[in-house]
């Protein structure tokens, strides 16, 4: 069975090396059978590991200890109709790449942009490449981003625009995903328009 990120699931057996235990090293006295969660990572190495959201917190199954929720399954089966679908689409049909032209705000419009485009990259950290097409965009953007946040706040926020600006420059495309990942985590820390008013901003200056 298949998983994919944001699809409900439940618990439904145990695969520890321990009676009684998940692979994990938990009980089931502290994760009943039937609890369920929503999958929010999945990883591609050997071991296969799905993280589960339960009650706030990430824990690790393995694929066989996991199966769908009837609602779950529903979106499950949805997905699969909606990429043989799209698969039948002509190609002029399917999704175009958008490049990042910033028009008022460069860093929230940064990270409406890298949401759009590689969702990936915040739901899978450390386990998702951006294409290596497309790596000087996403670099050159961010750059525009880190130097719009630095105009924009002052104290420890501009010095931590300022600091990812400077691993940008030193380090080019390399670890381009941690950087991202950093950046877009900032920002969306630092907005209000990307979240709720009570953002800690660093400065007194009106917000641009």
């Amino acid at each position: 069975m298949t998983f994919d990120i944001g699809e409900k699931v439940k618990i439904v057996k145990t695969e520890g090396f321990n009676r009684g235990c998940y692979r994990n090293g938990l009980s089931l006295f502290q994760i009943h059978l039937g609890t369920k969660g929503v999958i929010t990572n999945i990883q591609n190495n050997k071991d296969a590991f799905i993280y589960v959201r339960i009650g706030g917190e990430d824990y690790s199954f393995l694929p066989t200890e996991l199966a769908y929720c009837e609602e779950g399954k529903s979106k499950h089966e949805k997905k699969k109709l909606e990429s043989l679908l799209i698969a039948e689409e002509p190609v002029d049909k399917i999704k175009k790449e958008k490049s990042f032209d910033p028009k008022f705000n460069a860093r929230e419009e940064f990270v409406v942009w890298v949401r759009e485009e590689f969702p990936e990259l915040m739901y899978q950290k450390g386990h998702y490449e951006i294409p290596s097409k497309r790596r000087r965009e996403v670099y050159e953007a961010a750059i525009a981003a880190c130097r719009h946040g630095i105009e924009t706040t002052g104290a420890c926020v501009q010095r931590t625009f300022q600091n990812n600006f400077s691993n940008l420059m030193t380090d080019g495309c390399s670890d381009l995903e941690v950087r991202i990942y950093s950046i877009v985590s900032l920002i969306e820390c630092v907005s209000a328009n990307l979240g709720n008013e009570n953002r800690h901003y660093g400065t007194i200056l009106a917000r641009k």
